[in-house]
């Protein structure tokens, strides 16, 4: 529910591996950016850089299911 703004692509700013196969910066520099809402699906291809923005004072509630791909 609720409304966000997915960054997909471009490039990690500051980007510092956390686990194995994952790095996390402070942006991304560039990329497409999709309005997101309630109901909406998405599919993000391993190792593209995405990003969950929301506007101040604004709440989105997703789930998330993650595939290692080993």
């Amino acid at each position: 529910s609720g409304h966000a703004t997915l960054v997909l692509g471009g490039e990690i700013v500051e980007g510092k591996p956390t686990t194995p196969g994952e790095i996390r910066g402070t942006s991304i520099k560039g990329g497409e950016r999709r309005e997101l809402s309630g109901g909406d699906m998405v599919h993000i291809s391993p190792n593209v850089p995405h990003q969950l923005l929301l506007k101040p004072g604004e709440q989105f509630t997703y789930a998330i299911v993650k595939i290692d791909a080993q």
